[in-house]
């Protein structure tokens, strides 16, 4: 088995174990309220308290075959999602990236950049999005001011 698939079972594993164990799932709720910037709104949840990647995770279990995002007449189902942002949470936490790491995504609206947004945010760490359109010294100005780690 490779780092890569290692990495991705364990990345998995933990997520579906906390969203199993509501134990579990407080002290991700109580961790994530911990590293929250004081000078951001608190989110609120429409299902109760759940962060959005356990939402993903809920419905790759309960309709893996249904159409996630649609893009260019390209379709990703909520498994592939999943697996996509699995991936993609292994290969930042062997990056060395942590929760409440902030991570800069430089990205235009297509579906990676919902697969980056999702894989950072189930590493626990922060999704900073940064406009591609922004001149050198917008995003040299944008990633100091956010202390992003990518």
């Amino acid at each position: 088995m490779s780092a890569t698939h290692a990495d991705r079972l364990v990345c998995r594993a933990e997520l579906e174990a906390v969203v199993m164990d509501s134990a579990r799932g407080e002290e991700y709720l109580a961790r994530q309220q911990r590293v929250w910037p004081a000078s951001v709104p608190r989110v609120v949840y429409p299902l109760g308290q759940r962060p959005l990647t356990h939402h993903l995770v809920h419905w790759a279990q309960r309709h893996p075959d249904r159409v996630a995002i649609t893009f260019y007449g390209e379709q990703i189902t909520y498994a592939t999602l999943k697996d996509l942002t699995a991936r993609l949470c292994g290969w930042l936490q062997r990056g060395g990236v942590r929760p409440g790491d902030r991570v800069g995504v430089f990205l235009p609206n297509c579906p990676q950049f919902i697969v980056a947004m999702l894989g950072i945010l189930r590493a626990g760490a922060v999704h900073v999005p940064v406009n591609p359109m922004f001149r050198e010294h917008e995003l040299r100005h944008e990633l100091a001011d956010a202390g992003g780690r990518f």
